[in-house]
C-alpha cells in the first residue's frame, strides 16, 4: 500500500451497494487527495465481496481485505486500524453508508494543528436514504461533550464516522480491550484521546449520517420528558408509581450491571494500565474512580452527578441512575455479579 498523509479505515458487512457507491464516490471527491482507504470486510458473502471489490478497483489508494469469519463491527474496525501504515499522519473512520462533504478531511485536519489535540470530530446531518434531511444537526436531544473525561467514559458523544485522529493514538488504542457486553470502537478511541490529550469539535456538519433499516447504530429519537434522567426527575417518577418503578428496577438491574457498569469499568481500568502517569493527575483520578465503579464512593459520585442534572438533558441522559441501580444489584447478589459474563 502506498504511503499517504491520511488513512481512511472503512468497515463493511453486507452493505447496501447503492449507499456504499455514494460513500466511495464522496471519499474519492475529497479536496484532500493524499489518502489511502483501507476497506475491511467482515466476512460478507462472496457475491457482495466481489461487488465491493468492483467499487474499489481502478483506484490504487483503495485496498480491500476480508476477514475469514464474522467478528462484528468493533473487532472489524480494530482489524482495519491494525492495517494502517506507520507513515501516515492522521486516521479517519468511515461507515459504509454515509456521504462526506468534499472538504471533510481537510477541515478536520486543520482542527488537529494544535499538538495537544489528538482527535477532532464534527457535527453531522441526519438524512434519509433519498437525501431528505431529517435533522440539520446530530445534537438535538442532549449536550455534546468533548472535555469532561468522566462524562465521556459514562456515555460516548464522539461519533467515529465524524472523526479524524493522530496516528500515534493507535499506539495506546490497539489492541482493543475485551469488554463484557457490546463495545463500541469510537467510544474507546475517544476515551483514549481525551485521557491522553484534548479533543476538538467542529460545529459544522461535515457528512450526512444516512438512516435506514440496516444501521448498526441509528440516531436516537428525541427522548420524551417523562423518560429523561436526572435525580430529581427519577425521584418524582418513583413517587408517582413506586410499585411499578421498583418492579422495573428489579427486572433490569442485573442488565444495568452487566451491560452498563462492567464495560465502563473495563475501559477505565485498561486506560489506567496503558496510559498510567502519561495522563494528567486530574484525569488519572477520574480513571481510578470509573475503574472502581461498584465501590460506595463511586455511588456517591454518580448520585452527585445525577442530582446536578435537574433538567435531564445532560450529555449522559441520566445514565448515572441506571449505573447506581446496577451497582446496588451487585451488592445484593455478589455471587451472581462475580460470574463471567462472556
Amino acid at each position: 500500500m502506498t504511503s499517504a498523509t491520511i488513512a481512511i479505515c472503512m468497515a463493511t458487512f453486507e452493505p447496501q451497494l447503492g449507499l456504499l457507491r455514494r460513500q466511495v464516490e464522496s471519499i474519492r471527491a475529497q479536496t484532500e487527495r493524499d489518502f489511502v482507504c483501507i476497506v475491511s470486510d467482515d466476512a460478507s458473502s462472496d457475491a457482495t465481496y466481489a461487488e465491493i471489490g468492483r467499487l474499489c478497483e481502478g483506484d490504487p489508494r483503495f485496498s480491500l481485505s476480508r476477514g475469514d469469519r464474522r467478528v462484528g463491527f468493533y473487532r472489524n474496525f480494530e482489524r482495519a486500524l491494525a492495517l494502517v501504515p506507520r507513515g501516515v499522519r492522521y486516521v479517519a473512520l468511515s461507515d459504509q453508508d454515509d456521504i462526506w462533504e468534499r472538504d471533510k478531511l481537510s477541515v478536520l485536519a486543520a482542527a488537529l494543528r494544535e499538538p495537544s489535540v489528538l482527535l477532532a470530530y464534527s457535527d453531522m446531518r441526519i438524512v434519509a436514504t433519498d437525501g431528505t434531511v431529517v435533522a440539520p444537526s446530530y445534537w438535538t436531544d442532549r449536550r455534546n461533550n468533548f472535555t469532561n473525561l468522566g462524562s465521556l467514559l459514562l456515555v460516548n458523544t464522539v461519533t467515529g464516522a465524524a472523526s479524524l485522529f493522530r496516528r500515534e493514538l493507535l499506539d495506546d488504542a490497539l489492541p482493543f480491550p475485551s469488554v463484557p457486553g457490546e463495545a463500541y470502537h469510537d467510544h474507546w478511541l475517544a476515551c483514549v484521546a481525551l485521557a491522553r490529550g484534548r479533543i476538538a469539535f467542529v460545529e459544522r456538519p461535515l457528512h450526512d449520517y444516512v438512516q435506514h433499516g440496516a444501521n448498526v447504530v441509528g440516531r436516537h429519537e428525541p427522548m420524551p420528558d417523562e423518560l429523561k434522567g436526572g435525580l430529581v426527575r427519577a425521584l418524582r417518577r418513583f413517587a408517582r408509581n413506586p410499585v411499578r418503578r421498583a418492579r422495573n428496577t428489579a427486572v433490569h438491574a442485573r442488565r444495568y450491571y452487566t451491560d452498563e457498569v462492567l464495560p465502563r469499568r473495563v475501559f477505565a481500568a485498561e486506560l489506567e494500565r496503558r496510559i498510567g502517569r502519561a495522563a494528567p493527575p486530574s484525569k488519572r483520578r477520574v480513571l481510578r474512580r470509573v475503574a472502581r465503579l461498584g465501590a460506595p464512593r463511586s455511588v456517591l459520585w454518580l448520585l452527585a452527578r445525577s442530582a446536578r442534572d435537574v433538567s435531564g438533558d445532560s450529555e449522559t441522559l441520566g445514565l448515572e441512575n441506571q449505573l447506581v441501580k446496577g451497582i446496588v444489584w451487585s451488592w445484593l447478589h455478589p455471587r451472581e455479579a462475580r460470574r463471567p459474563t462472556g
